[in-house]
């Protein structure tokens, strides 16, 4: 795309029906991300039978801006073989998304959230952006009947659902001071994941997420560290955006009902954030080169 301030996407996920309902905030969060944005990359880790995509796709919007990347059992052996077993592994796959983005700005985001479209003028090219997200409840995008109409719905209430709390705080010479995680000054607020934006300049530079990270939690946090020890504190900030986030059921071992014998484990939070000094990913971080089944709808 030779627009310099197109934005493109990227979203992860599988058919597992996580936190009850997924395909219900799949085709609200992909149809709002392909109305307002440039090009979207869905990648699909793994699914069981068949892709989320295949079984919401008539529900989808085709205008030619959703691309899809699937993930099979035998990919993973092939490229990272020590993930064999794990259910899904959100570093790498977040990151296949953003090596095949085609636009100037890389936004990675999840598959149960929804915002507006913003302009990329507002932004500077050298920092990495997160958002305190707002959390709507799931009984209320539930009973939504007008689907199409939910975001400007979300909008119009939105001083309804406070945003996420920051994390971090400043003493009065103006160092920052965590204060949620300890020694955590990076993460700016509670769920930094559901939005992070820079410009691919950044998100090269750093390598994307850190792939040796492959369990749950503090991948997110990291990116920013990441972004933090390449381009300085102050250029990882809260960005002026409204971020919905669709509220749904999260206990961590649901997906182990559709996938028995496969394992997620916690990474380890200390090398993640505080002890984090640089990346171990290569130069074909996100398998670049590696051919994956995908098809654009």
């Amino acid at each position: 795309m030779n627009n310099p301030k197109s934005i493109s996407v990227s979203v992860v996920g599988r058919n597992d029906n996580y936190g009850s309902n997924l395909e219900h905030r799949a085709v609200l969060c992909l149809n709002n991300l392909i109305q307002k944005f440039d090009e979207v990359i869905f990648v699909d880790w793994v699914s069981p039978e068949k892709s989320l995509i295949k079984s919401i796709e008539g529900d989808l919007i085709k205008s030619g801006k959703l691309k899809v990347y699937e993930v099979s059992q035998a990919d993973v052996d092939q490229k990272n073989p020590e993930y064999s077993k794990y259910v899904i592994v959100e570093s790498v796959a977040r990151n296949i998304g953003l090596r095949r983005s085609n636009c100037d700005w890389w936004l990675s985001t999840n598959i149960d959230v929804m915002l507006d479209y913003f302009d990329t003028d507002d932004y500077d090219n050298s920092t990495m952006y997160t958002v305190g997200r707002r959390n709507v409840p799931e009984g209320f995008h539930l009973d939504q009947n007008n689907k199409n109409n939910l975001l400007n719905l979300l909008l119009q209430q939105k001083d309804s659902w406070p945003r996420a709390q920051n994390t971090v705080g400043y003493e009065e010479n103006g160092k920052p001071i965590p204060l949620w995680d300890c020694g955590d000054i990076w993460s700016l607020v509670l769920g930094p994941g559901d939005f992070l934006f820079a410009h691919k300049n950044v998100w090269n530079e750093i390598k994307g997420f850190e792939e040796r990270f492959g369990g749950r939690f503090y991948t997110d946090s990291n990116v920013l560290k990441k972004a933090a020890l390449s381009f300085g504190y102050e250029n990882i900030k809260r960005a002026d955006q409204d971020v919905f986030h669709m509220d749904h059921d999260s206990h961590p071992g649901q997906r182990h009902i559709v996938d028995e014998g496969k394992e997620l484990p916690m990474n380890d939070q200390n090398a993640a954030v505080p002890n984090f000094e640089k990346t171990h990913n290569s130069d074909d971080w996100g398998w670049h080169g590696y051919d994956l089944t995908s098809y654009v709808l």
